[in-house]
């Protein structure tokens, strides 16, 4: 059974996502990090190349926009929220680089 359904026509139209993190504290709340659809060849042929990707965090509550939005220079493939700190969110981006917001 299909609860909820997020899309967001300017961040995530057409893209795959690499990563999803319910928030620890806050009900119906979780963040997802899309991605574009590249196949193989695409993706080594952008590699090194900065590609500003974004973080959407979503809320139950509007399931129109997102509750926040939050911009990296390179593609993200991994996030996660701090546990001992929940409005802390940490991610790990394709070329290597660990990204904190706050």
């Amino acid at each position: 059974k299909e609860l909820r359904t997020f899309n967001d026509i300017v961040y995530s139209k057409n893209m795959s996502l690499a990563a999803v993190a319910w928030h620890p504290t806050h009900k119906g709340m979780l963040a997802v990090a899309p991605v574009r659809n590249l196949d193989f060849d695409e993706r080594i042929a952008a590699s090194g190349h900065a590609a500003t990707s974004y973080i959407l965090v979503w809320d139950f509550v509007d399931l129109i926009h997102p509750q926040l939005t939050l911009e990296s220079p390179q593609e993200i493939t991994c996030l996660a929220f701090s546990r001992d700190s929940p409005n802390v969110v940490a991610a790990g981006a394709a070329n290597g680089q660990i990204l904190l917001w706050e």
